[in-house]
């Protein structure tokens, strides 16, 4: 299209030239442009004024013409070409736009993603070294340690070997210069990658696009055959590893890319001894081996499912195969020179993947020795006692190397403790929540989550050291028919499982966090942990609301948020803690974005639990698939209840007599067979074989009262535990 139109008086006239010349009529192009023909009619005919900047360049696209020729603002149709300068981009870059060596669509999604402006932040504070410089001056500090404990030793014969154990000790503290700016990158870069992949799953996007696994392959690929929770990377492979994605975003020139390299390698060669760049993945596999020992299917997980899905005692479907959890085994772990018997010793030997674990009897408090707490952050009891270990898996295999019969299949269940994290928050960083009476918020970053499997009624589970075999259970009887979790050539001996420790399944990692502190009044509100079928259901209840609405707020996929709580007592008041933090190890900051949209989440809450029409959870509010194991325990009447008290400040109200009677009235017959007449006129009677007394259903969120005569039973018993009051 190179004529120059007559002038247009209005963008309605020139609209009109556009569809005669390309025979478009306006129901085609309504559907074209996504409106109802009615739309465009009142348009053309001048009903409607004006159109929608998003209608202009849809329209402009169909006819290929500028946005300015339909406006009338110009009579050249040919879209314009504008000053790259204005944009900021060099000419290479722009010609690798214009020439297709970069994928427009993908460089124009991620420059539509609201997180992609601060990964380019994060990029430039790497490139300039802002975060590195602190590491290094940290490192400096070390370096100088370990050589000052080196030269003691030398000076001090009798305490040289302490001496150079300990400067080893200080120079392991030393991190890699710009490992954190890495780390961050990567986290953002994954986070931007999700959300972009979950828009073009909804049909918008390209069938071929850079995906989490994509991402995730680049990492295998570079640490392929080594221990998978700790790879290594050459510095060669990580300068590479740095240059290559920001090269396909297109966010600097080739000559400056490469200039960066080599900046890199000469960076890291100079250091001595090159460090180890570790990448933090919290996933784990289960691999299936053929007859033989060759890894047929690698099943990943992230640790937090892994740990309960996965562990010793469970069964996993693969290919049509069934196959039992029985241990622990990384592939080629038995291959190591003088390892075939005893591949699991690297792990369990290893304060890395086994960890001390220190509880409070009072409380139920747990957290992690290596933090030398001395008194429990809860409650404040100093009598902490040392508890199970915490063995993190290191990946999973099945009973004996092979499947079983589904007729031979007792599957344990075992289930993942509540995530818990161990600090408290400074009394500076709570603020009360907007328009609420008894909830104070605060946002945390680095926190350490500790996730927990116990196994079967608390036993734990019995793990060989030596080959990784483990079945639930706390004496070494369980192990006595499981053979290795792998096959070799040279351990063909079954072993004796002579070396075997207890432990529970776990692991610790950092994040970020937003807690939700609600102040119970005790004196009004049952906060008993223990006998209260309330409190924890309307925790986990709201827990569980929490972590739904986040995610709608932020529009991400559920599963990037986990959420938890916790009971705690103070010397004026008991609390709940509902805590919600991102899934992604280090954090992708989706949990402490939301810490200002508060009021907002908490109205949204209030409307998730009040709108269904459920008797305690469904699908349609509460349940999903990553939280099956806590179904039971979902009540949405008890998070509503935990809600109104926390933002008004209201109890629950007493329950109507006519209610009380519809709830009494299913348990007449079974309450008849224990002897106990019960009759209602305006009130519940129940008469046993020696007295007669009142019977009262009040709110399970009360205090019980008391009153002489009369039998006080919580809705909750009655709910939950129909035959609890029948002794009386």
């Amino acid at each position: 299209m190179g004529q120059e139109y007559l002038p247009g008086d209005t963008p309605q006239q020139r609209l009109q030239d556009l569809m005669k010349e390309y025979k478009i009529t306006q129901a085609e192009l309504a559907s074209k442009i996504g409106v109802a023909e009615s739309s465009i009619s009142r348009f053309l005919n001048g009903t409607k004024n004006k159109l929608t900047i998003e209608q202009i360049i849809r329209i402009a696209r169909i006819f290929n013409v500028s946005s300015d020729f339909l406006l009338c603002l110009t009579n050249v149709p040919d879209k314009k070409n504008y000053d790259i300068s204005e944009l900021g981009l060099s000419a290479e870059a722009a010609r690798n736009l214009y020439t297709g060596r970069v994928n427009p669509e993908v460089v124009s999604r991620l420059l539509e993603n609201r997180r992609f402006a601060q990964l380019t932040s994060m990029i430039a504070l790497y490139f300039d070294e802002t975060m590195a410089s602190g590491f290094a001056a940290q490192n400096q500090i070390l370096q100088s340690l370990s050589s000052m404990l080196l030269m003691t030793g030398k000076e001090q014969p009798d305490i040289r070997k302490a001496s150079q154990q300990a400067a080893q000790a200080v120079s392991l503290n030393k991190v890699p210069v710009f490992q954190a700016d890495l780390t961050n990158i990567q986290n953002q870069f994954m986070a931007v990658l999700r959300e972009i992949k979950k828009e073009m799953t909804s049909g918008e996007g390209i069938s071929q696009n850079m995906t989490k696994e994509l991402t995730e392959q680049m990492f295998s690929e570079l640490t392929k055959g080594q221990d998978l929770h700790h790879p290594s990377v050459s510095p060669e492979q990580l300068a590479a590893m740095v240059v290559q994605p920001i090269s396909q975003m297109g966010l600097a020139e080739d000559e400056s890319l490469a200039e960066l390299q080599q900046a890199l390698l000469h960076m890291m060669e100079s250091m001595q001894p090159i460090p180890t760049y570790s990448f933090p993945k919290n996933v784990v596999s289960t691999y299936i081996p053929d007859a033989y020992g060759k890894i047929l299917y690698e099943v990943d997980r992230g640790l937090d499912v892994a740990i309960g899905e996965y562990a010793p005692g469970r069964a996993i479907v693969v290919d049509k195969q069934t196959y039992q959890i029985g241990g622990f085994y990384y592939p080629g772990s038995e291959r190591r020179h003088g390892q075939s018997l005893t591949p699991a010793r690297a792990y369990t030997e290893d304060p890395n993947y086994v960890k001390p674990v220190i509880s409070c009897p009072e409380c139920g408090w747990f957290g992690l020795m290596e933090e030398k707490t001395k008194r429990c952050p809860f409650c404040g009891n100093s009598d902490l006692k040392i508890t199970r270990e915490m063995m993190r898996p290191w990946g999973f295999a099945p009973r004996n190397a092979e499947s079983i019969p589904d007729v031979q299949l007792s599957e344990e269940y075992t289930a993942v403790q509540q995530p818990l994290y161990s600090t408290l928050p400074e009394a500076e960083e709570m603020k009360l929540a907007p328009g609420c009476k008894n909830i104070r918020i605060a946002s945390r970053t680095n926190q350490r989550i500790i996730m927990l499997n116990k196994g079967t009624d608390d036993k734990g589970f019995m793990v060989c050291k030596d080959c990784g075999a483990a079945m639930p259970g706390d004496d070494v009887s369980v192990l006595n028919d499981i053979n290795r979790p792998y096959k070799s050539k040279y351990a063909r001996s079954k072993c004796r499982h002579s070396n075997c420790f207890n432990v529970n399944l776990g692991y610790d990692f950092i994040t970020d966090m937003l807690v939700l502190e609600f102040t119970i009044d005790d004196r009004i509100i049952d906060v008993r942990r223990n006998d209260n079928p309330w409190l924890n259901r309307a925790a986990q209840s709201l827990a569980e609301a929490l972590r739904l609405v986040a995610s709608k707020k932020l529009d991400v996929e559920f599963t990037e948020l986990v959420t938890g709580y916790r009971l705690r007592t103070g010397p004026e008041a008991s609390y709940v803690d509902i805590y919600l933090y991102d899934s992604l190890s280090s954090g992708a900051g989706y949990a402490v974005s939301v810490a200002d949209a508060i009021a907002e989440l908490l109205a949204d809450m209030k409307e998730l639990l009040g709108s269904c029409n459920c008797g305690s959870a469904c699908s349609k509010c509460l349940k999903h698939y990553r939280n099956q194991y806590v179904h039971g325990m979902l009540d949405r009447f008890a998070a509503l209840q935990l809600l109104e008290w926390g933002v008004d400040g209201i109890n629950a109200l007493p329950i109507k007599p006519e209610t009380q009677i519809e709830m009494i009235m299913p348990l007449v017959n079974i309450l008849k067979q224990s002897g106990c007449e019960i009759t209602s006129d305006g009130e519940i009677i129940a008469t046993g074989r020696i007295n007669t007394k009142r019977v009262v259903v009040y709110p399970a969120m009360w205090v019980e009262p008391q009153a002489t005569g009369t039998i006080y039973v919580s809705d909750a018993y009655i709910k939950y535990a129909k035959l609890f009051f029948t002794k009386a």
